[in-house]
């Protein structure tokens, strides 16, 4: 989701994994609504655990083999975050202006 999709920062773990595979397969909705914010100072991705509040997220990857989705998503968070800004999909370098900052360039 988001950072391991085409054309963002994390897709090489995807396709370097010894445990499975994953395969853009096409464009996609996820069934049950949840919120996508883009929370911390390193402007990560999240997908709250809040089923059914929220928006249905684009996603349209095939995993297979022992490989797990590459989702950040958490059941904890802080009180504000679901309050924040909420995306139908993520994209590092889309219009919300918030830069990802790869785990390298991290302090």
């Amino acid at each position: 989701l988001g950072l391991a999709l085409r054309g963002q920062p994390n897709h090489h773990r995807l396709l370097t994994r010894p445990t499975g595979s994953a395969v853009f397969v096409a464009p996609a909705l996820t069934v049950q609504r949840f919120p996508l914010i883009i929370a911390t100072e390193y402007n990560i991705p999240f997908l709250l655990n809040l089923p059914g509040d929220g928006n249905r997220i684009h996603e349209g990857l095939k995993v297979g083999g022992r490989m797990e989705a590459f989702i950040y998503t958490t059941t904890t968070f802080k009180p504000e975050w679901p309050a924040l800004q909420r995306f139908e999909s993520y994209d590092a370098d889309g219009d919300h202006g918030l830069k990802y900052y790869a785990n390298s360039l991290r302090l």
